[in-house]
């Protein structure tokens, strides 16, 4: 919490967590657990913008769900170059009023990544366009 409250002086308005954990198929309990966790660090994050990234795989279905009705949060970002079934659920299920977040460049590989073909668009390239206020 101390690097919040460090960001929070700073005069920081988002704050970005990372977990790349829910890429993995995790027992229901570990989600609880992962909530749990999540709702210490809502209380620390108030009143700044929070985006949750996730990255490197497709995100399980009942991990979707569980990032996507954490309360406080402004944002998601998901991974469009791995995650090639994330975009399924976003287009069935991602919350309204929430900030999507795409991430169109190989983080495996980020040196030899064609940073022309990934600022160029993505195949979903309609998908975004209609959905750029999200």
């Amino acid at each position: 919490m101390e690097v919040i409250d460090e960001l929070k002086e700073a005069g920081a308005t988002w704050i970005q967590v990372d977990v790349a954990t829910l890429v993995k198929d995790l027992e229901g309990y570990r989600l609880k657990a992962f909530t749990k966790a999540y709702s210490e660090l809502e209380s620390a994050c108030s009143g700044h913008n929070v985006i949750v990234a996730n990255y490197f795989a497709d995100i399980p279905a009942e991990a979707f769900k569980t990032l996507t009705s954490l309360p406080g949060v402004s944002g998601f970002t998901f991974d469009f170059i791995r995650g090639e079934k994330d975009l399924d659920l976003i287009k069935s299920s991602f919350p309204s009023g929430k900030y999507l977040f795409a991430g169109v460049v190989d983080g495996r590989n980020i040196w030899a990544n064609d940073l022309v073909g990934s600022l160029a668009g993505h195949k979903n390239e309609a998908f975004f366009s209609a959905n750029a206020a999200v």
